[in-house]
């Protein structure tokens, strides 16, 4: 086995700040501390699993028995109903989460594999520079080193060797292997509380999960259900992407029965990892798991993909979040991938970076504050706000100014980026 430290060096610019950040932060419910990292810290854990659907989870509603072992995390949790991705695609999504910079903020952009994350203090970086011993295990060819994700860890193993099945050149890691490398670490670290991300890559296409869980569920098509063609491209719509072609398979229900058994199968192995995480009697382990991006299962016209629209099938994402304190709880407050890092950071007595557009969600005064009226975007395509492709969506708070096209989550469809642009001016003209 190799586990690979990360030899980044960060920029002094970049090690001073992280020392002014590592401060208290002043908040009566927390008990804070400054310096190295001590007994009173807790561990965390954040998990983050591709392509995955909030509606294809139990405790989100799914009524097949996919997801037991997070569907009991949930049960411990507060489970936000309504968190929007940053973005339909992996890196510029994980960016938001170890940045808490939404796409149009953060050096990743819309690169997905074609940038790097280097302008932002990372989530690591701080847990790194409090004391935590840091580290990641990852399954994306998307989340590696090249792409700059090993900022802030001690360890970053980002070692892929499992071929895609239609894509032999693109690699991954299956869900027992990366569970693995984790519970090795954690069974050999010291005595420093953790900061530790394990990304799950199995319910991304294609889905080919186990024989034992391939065939565990049959999700029942529409009456009139038609085959689907094969399309010559993964980005044309009205047809099964090639990457995701199963010899055989042709319908809907089929891709579905496959992508949950893709799920059930990752969901054994987060049961394997907080087993494991939650087993120091020495420390509290605060457990955030979410998503990058969600799926299109047909939603207007789009078949087993997601980098092409913002619409819910691919921005809204399960995010349950289990903490010492905290209440179990279902909230309907509308959250985002940005927030993620501000709230581990509170939880753990450390603070944000100054630049963060999260806020803390654990019961903060800020989030109080903000949660009626402050909206979340989803953003995929190119850069704005030249490209006519872009896609965007807007989840507003519940209220008399709440969007109401897609009502379940408040959600926007809005034009794309080149539109919108000659709207807001035709808007800003007439008064």
């Amino acid at each position: 086995m190799s586990i690979e430290k990360s030899s980044r060096t960060d920029p002094g610019r970049r090690t001073s700040a992280l020392a002014a950040m590592t401060c208290c932060l002043a908040a009566a419910w927390l008990p804070l501390a400054c310096g190295p990292a001590n007994e009173s810290r807790p561990n965390v854990l954040l998990i983050t699993i591709d392509t995955l659907r909030a509606d294809h989870l139990g405790t989100y509603g799914f009524r097949f028995d996919v997801s037991p072992e997070i569907d009991a995390l949930a049960e411990q949790s507060v489970v936000f109903e309504r968190a929007i991705a940053a973005s339909g695609k992996t890196a510029p999504s994980h960016a938001a989460i170890m940045t808490s910079g939404y796409t149009r903020e953060h050096s990743i952009g819309h690169g997905n594999g074609t940038s790097t994350l280097s302008d932002r203090v990372t989530l690591a970086e701080i847990f790194h520079e409090a004391g935590y011993a840091t580290a990641a295990f990852v399954s994306n060819i998307l989340l590696t080193r090249r792409i700059g994700f090993d900022r802030g860890f001690e360890v970053f193993d980002d070692e892929l060797s499992a071929p895609e099945s239609n894509r032999p050149k693109v690699v991954e890691r299956l869900a027992p292997d990366t569970t693995a490398r984790a519970i090795e670490w954690l069974n050999a670290r010291n005595e420093r509380p953790f900061f530790l991300w394990v990304h799950y890559q199995d319910p991304h296409g294609p889905y080919t999960p186990p024989a034992e869980a391939a065939d565990r569920f049959d999700i029942p098509g529409a009456p009139d259900e038609a085959e689907l063609p094969v399309r010559a491209g993964n980005n044309a719509s009205g047809g099964i992407p090639p990457y995701q072609a199963l010899p055989g398979l042709y319908r809907v229900s089929e891709y579905r029965s496959r992508y949950a058994g893709e799920i059930f199968f990752a969901d054994e192995w987060v049961g394997k990892l907080l087993a494991r995480a939650g087993a120091d009697d020495k420390r509290e382990t605060i457990v955030l798991l979410t998503a990058d991006h969600g799926e299109s299962f047909g939603e207007y016209g789009h078949y087993f993909k997601h980098t092409h629209t913002t619409t819910p099938d691919v921005a809204h994402v399960p995010l349950i979040l289990r903490a010492p304190g905290l209440t179990p709880e279902r909230r309907d407050d509308l959250v985002s991938h940005v927030d993620i890092a501000p709230t581990l950071l509170e939880l753990a007595g450390l603070r944000a970076s100054s630049d963060a557009s999260g806020v803390a969600l654990a019961n903060s005064g800020a989030f109080r504050l903000l949660r009626q009226r402050r909206p979340a975007e989803c953003l995929s395509g190119q850069r704005l706000p030249l490209a006519g492709r872009c896609r965007r969506c807007l989840a507003e708070p519940r209220g008399p100014h709440a969007a109401a096209v897609h009502a379940e989550l408040g959600i926007l469809q809005l034009e794309s980026c080149q539109a919108l642009a000659a709207r807001k001016g035709a808007d800003a003209a007439a008064r």
